[in-house]
Parts: structure tokens; C-alpha cells; sequence
């Protein structure tokens, strides 16, 4: 091949070898790179990144940053300062919340607590009944002993409020009977008399104060017969002091104090069966 100026051979440049591409090759992907608040995109060959170029424009840029700007230079609502009174107030709230909190943990637990040691209560009354049938029956065929019991708040907690109040008041105590009480109740009936001893765990104080007090009451009562026409009051049983009863707090373990509790129930039941026994001559 000739030049164009002399007429001398062109000197002639080897033609490009292409690179073998292996068949079904296609462009490499491209994988979205994030660098701060800036995107980029980067082509990927063999899962290495060979180049980075910035597809946000200096518009987009421009646009970031005024936003920023604006969110920082929004001023910022401040609280109005309290007075005093407002502090006091404050605080006043403060614990009230707290009180309520830790009142509702209170009942919570003062009925989970209740309802272990009535149920415990309950097994061993219905023990003794088995028992003291199978004894009255030695003498008397047609005597019985019955159990009935009852828990907060089911409607017939309230149930026996005259009897738990008086054993409340002869352990010198105020009871708060506005959701009932956990009792369990043993009848005995031989020869025409009728025992009733009646068990109960009771909230001590005004409101929630997560105490309690296991107290036992009993007394005799007349059966109502066709040939009495006056109505008789039933007659304590027990002789009470302030020293007979146990008393729990809400945060206790029921089966740490119940061998304390049994120890108690036992004591006033043998009290009220004896003075039942007495009766019967």
C-alpha cells in the first residue's frame, strides 16, 4: 500500500486480535453502591468493583442539601416552664401512678396468694369431714357433716359477712369484705344439733394493702323445727383472742406458712367440735 505523499509502502498496523469471550457472555451487571447520602452504581466483572460514577445530579445534590438546611433550622418546641406549684404537682402525679401500679400488683397478688391458702384450707376441711361423718355415725346414724366453700370474687364470697366480721373484730381488725372473703364452711348435725365452723382468709385494712388474715369462727345453730315459733339466734362456739389468727402478707409464700395455717385451722376445729360434742350430753 502506497502513501499519499511519496509513494512509499504505508506502514501497516498489525489488526487487533479480539479477545476470546466465552459463548453466551453478556455485559456485566451493574450493583447499586451506597457512600454516605450519595448513590452510585458500579459495574461488576469477576464480583470486583472496577469503576464507581455518581448518578446523582447536581440538582439531586443541591436539592439534599436544602432539605437538610430546612430540617435543622425548624425550631425546636420547647416545654413551657413550670412554677412551683406546677413542680409540686408534678410529682403528686408522679406518685399517684406509682401508687396505682403498685396497688393493682398488690390485688393481683393477694389473690393468687388467698386462693392457694383456701384451697389448702379446703382439702383439709373436707379430710375432717370424712372423718367426723364416719365418727357421728358410731352414735348416731342419721348425723351428716357437709362442706361448702367460696372464693373472691364470686357473689357468694360475701356470704357469712355478720360471722366474719365478728372474727375480724375479736382479732381486732378492720376487714374489707367489698369483693367477699375466701371461706370454706363444716356443718355437723347428730341428735338435733347443729355445728357450723366456717374458715376464711380476709383482706386486712382499708383499700389494697396486701395483708391478710386467716381467722376461724364457729357457733351452734338451732335447726328450725315446726313446733318453735321464735326464730333463735345461733350462739358462738369459740372463744376468740387477738392472738388466733395468722396473718400474710401479699409477697408470702403460701406453702412456707402453711404449716403455721393448718397448725391454727386444727387447733379451732378441735375447739369448736368439743363444744359441739359437750352439747350432745
Amino acid at each position: 500500500m502506497l502513501s499519499r505523499a511519496g509513494g512509499r509502502p504505508a506502514a501497516t498496523r498489525p489488526a487487533a486480535v479480539p479477545s476470546p469471550r466465552p459463548s453466551g457472555f453478556r455485559n456485566p451487571p451493574v450493583e447499586p453502591l451506597w457512600h454516605g447520602t450519595r448513590r452510585y452504581a458500579a459495574p461488576m466483572t469477576d464480583g470486583s468493583r472496577i469503576h464507581r460514577q455518581p448518578i446523582a445530579t447536581s440538582e439531586v445534590a443541591q436539592l439534599e442539601i436544602s432539605a437538610t438546611q430546612s430540617t435543622l433550622t425548624q425550631p425546636v418546641t420547647q416545654p413551657k416552664a413550670q412554677d412551683a406549684v406546677g413542680v409540686v404537682r408534678a410529682y403528686a402525679k408522679r406518685l399517684h401512678e406509682i401508687d396505682e401500679a403498685t396497688t393493682k400488683e398488690k390485688a393481683e397478688t393477694v389473690q393468687r396468694v388467698a386462693g392457694e391458702v383456701a384451697a389448702r384450707i379446703l382439702a383439709y376441711i373436707e379430710v375432717q369431714r370424712r372423718l367426723l361423718q364416719e365418727a357421728l355415725r358410731e352414735f348416731d346414724p342419721g348425723s351428716c357433716a357437709t362442706t361448702n366453700h367460696a372464693e373472691s370474687p364470686d357473689v357468694r364470697a360475701r356470704w357469712w359477712r355478720r360471722q366474719l366480721i365478728e372474727a375480724a373484730r375479736s382479732v381486732d381488725f378492720y376487714t374489707n369484705l367489698a369483693s367477699g372473703a375466701w371461706w370454706v364452711t363444716l356443718q355437723m348435725e347428730a341428735f338435733g344439733e347443729r355445728l357450723r365452723f366456717l374458715s376464711a382468709v380476709q383482706k386486712v385494712g382499708h383499700g389494697e394493702t396486701g395483708v391478710l388474715a386467716v381467722t376461724a369462727y364457729a357457733e351452734m345453730v338451732h335447726p328450725e323445727s315446726d313446733e318453735s315459733t321464735t326464730a333463735v339466734e345461733p350462739e358462738p362456739a369459740l372463744e376468740l383472742t387477738p392472738t388466733d389468727s395468722v396473718t400474710l402478707a401479699y409477697n408470702d409464700q403460701p406453702s412456707e406458712r402453711w404449716d403455721e395455717i393448718e397448725e391454727f385451722v386444727q387447733e379451732k376445729l378441735r375447739e369448736a367440735v368439743q363444744h359441739f360434742v359437750d352439747r350432745l350430753g
